[in-house]
């Protein structure tokens, strides 16, 4: 498969707020060999973000900085949207990351 069918799978996944299943598409899209992109990332962080899963969306932005990846402003507005959405109790003066 390529990396647009699993883009397109990932995508939707979150976009329904199933980001379980989509960080499992992301998985299978590594196990076979195809390197992610930062529009996947994007789109697992998203939906954690939308969830309120402070701990996921850290994760996911390491992962997206580990991998090599440039985040991008959908990477920062998810990042934003989960520490100000009322799901942490980081302190306005705290880094987002």
């Amino acid at each position: 498969r390529q990396r647009t069918h699993y883009t397109i799978a990932i995508s939707s996944l979150g976009k329904r707020g199933l980001a379980s299943d989509a960080e499992q598409w992301f998985s299978k899209m590594q196990e076979e060999g195809i390197a992610p992109d930062i529009t996947c990332c994007n789109s697992i962080l998203h939906a954690w973000a939308r969830l309120g899963d402070v701990e996921r969306c850290e994760k996911w932005m390491a992962s997206i900085l580990t991998a090599g990846l440039a985040p991008d402003i959908v990477s920062y507005n998810s990042m934003l949207h989960v520490r100000s959405a009322g799901w942490c109790s980081c302190s306005a003066g705290e880094s987002v990351f």
